[in-house]
């Protein structure tokens, strides 16, 4: 007799999978928990297996393009793969200001459903979105020290920052001179603490890493203080609608910015991904 688990034991196994993984067998267990009855009607256990294969992949297949439309994982390959163009510091740089960059969407998609609780289910996008910048409510990093641009959801893509501020092994460092610093005595002489340390380097974005971000968008990079503005910085449209690169008129530090539009876009798109990985 065929084993067949409990609902507890599938959820537990199904915690495990990735989300593709789970989408794939799903499909497959709508097929398999009919088994009995298309054996009942002449369908072999080979067809069923062919069957549940088939249903797998077609699933995966549906999910995987859902997946490359939504502008949020999009944007994000792109930052993954111009990442790999930088140099060594750099790399550091932008990952430690962007990895937290996996809950922004769904950061936003909680905010949007308080502030439209708090306003009403009249309000606008665009309203609720203002209203979400004005108070400061919108997902932000430690690491960011700056406000998103108004009017658009963004965050600090690249930009000089202290070492131990993006760096996990910079920061270990300066974590374990701070307790040697407490040892000493206090009367013994010492330079000041930090003071040419490795972790207390700023590191500064180049001029050719940003035009290697610019040019991975397809987006024209503007001569610093030079275009359409948003608080100040310069607003460039990238190759994709409603995706946008910043530049501080200073020309060293880069933002990403979404229109609300594409905001929609990407919550709408997060639900339904949420829906195929849960149903």
């Amino acid at each position: 007799m065929e084993y067949k688990p409990s609902a507890a034991e599938i959820a537990k196994a199904e915690s495990s999978l990735t989300p593709e993984q789970a989408v794939g067998s799903k499909a497959r267990y709508e097929i398999r928990k009919h088994k009995e009855v298309l054996e009942s009607v002449g369908v072999t256990e080979t067809q069923i297996n062919e069957a549940s294969a088939l249903a797998s992949d077609k699933a995966i297949q549906e999910y995987h393009e859902l997946e490359r439309q939504e502008p949020w994982n999009r944007t994000m390959r792109i930052i993954e793969e111009v990442k790999t163009r930088l140099s060594p510091d750099e790399q550091v740089l932008m990952e430690g200001l962007t990895r937290w960059e996996k809950d922004f969407v769904l950061q936003w998609k909680e905010r949007v459903e308080i502030a439209r609780t708090r306003l009403g289910q009249h309000v606008s996008m665009s309203q609720l979105v203002g209203d979400i910048i004005q108070k400061n409510d919108a997902p932000s990093s430690v690491l960011q020290y700056g406000q998103p641009l108004q009017d658009f959801p963004s965050f600090l893509l690249f930009s000089p920052k202290v070492r131990c501020l993006v760096d996990p092994e910079a920061q270990r460092q300066r974590d374990a001179a701070i307790k040697q610093d407490r040892r000493m005595p206090v009367m013994q002489p010492r330079k000041p603490f930090g003071e040419n340390e490795p972790w207390n380097e700023v590191i500064r974005p180049t001029k050719e890493g940003i035009a290697k971000i610019f040019k991975a968008f397809g987006a024209q990079l503007p001569p610093s203080g030079e275009g359409t503005s948003a608080n100040g910085k310069v607003l460039v449209p990238t190759q994709f609608d409603g995706v946008y690169l910043s530049l501080a008129p200073r020309g060293d530090t880069v933002w990403l910015a979404f229109d609300v539009p594409t905001l929609v876009r990407m919550i709408d798109a997060r639900k339904q991904l949420e829906s195929a990985e849960t149903e």
